[in-house]
């Protein structure tokens, strides 16, 4: 198989502001563990694109990780994170901007610590289960914030999350 896509101490920016096609995508994993990674994909948030386009930020089959002194600011017209894996933040700094999820796993979803922003989304955080356990969350959803798809949501810690118009602030 392909070697994972790997980021780490240097700044990158992609952007695809025309074709609908995915930031960056990997057939294994896509890992982000130092420097700067800004990603705009098929236009960002509130871009209209054709229902077979993917234009998803980061996108891959096995799993997505940040992690480290990472800084990742993504905007996508699809979901910002996806993976038909798992997703892991651990560290550094994420700010996302979705058209759909913020972030998105067919598995799991694991934030440890850093900083995980999702500014705008129609579900913000989504997988199956959800663990906080750590890191600053903070999220801005029209539909559910956090959406645990199967299973049960657990973590620790405060964070922000506003589904529509109802903010809740609560430790979980």
């Amino acid at each position: 198989p392909a070697p994972p896509a790997r980021r780490a101490g240097s700044e990158q920016s992609l952007r695809d502001s025309t074709s609908g096609d995915d930031g960056v995508q990997a057939v294994t994993d896509v890992v982000v563990s130092g420097g700067t990674l800004t990603v705009t994909a098929a236009g960002g948030a509130g871009s209209d694109v054709s229902e077979d386009a993917s234009a998803k930020g980061l996108k891959r089959d096995v799993g997505v990780v940040v992690g480290d002194d990472a800084t990742v600011t993504v905007d996508a017209a699809d979901d910002a994170l996806h993976s038909d894996g798992a997703v892991s933040v651990s560290g550094g700094t994420v700010e996302l901007s979705s058209g759909d999820d913020g972030v998105h796993a067919d598995g799991d979803v694991t934030v440890s610590g850093g900083d995980l922003t999702v500014t705008t989304s129609v579900e913000g955080i989504e997988g199956a289960p959800l663990t906080i356990s750590g890191g600053d969350v903070d999220v801005t959803a029209s539909d559910d914030g956090l959406n645990a798809t199967v299973g049960s949501t657990t973590g620790t810690g405060e964070r922000d999350a506003a589904a529509g118009d109802a903010l809740a602030r609560r430790h979980i």
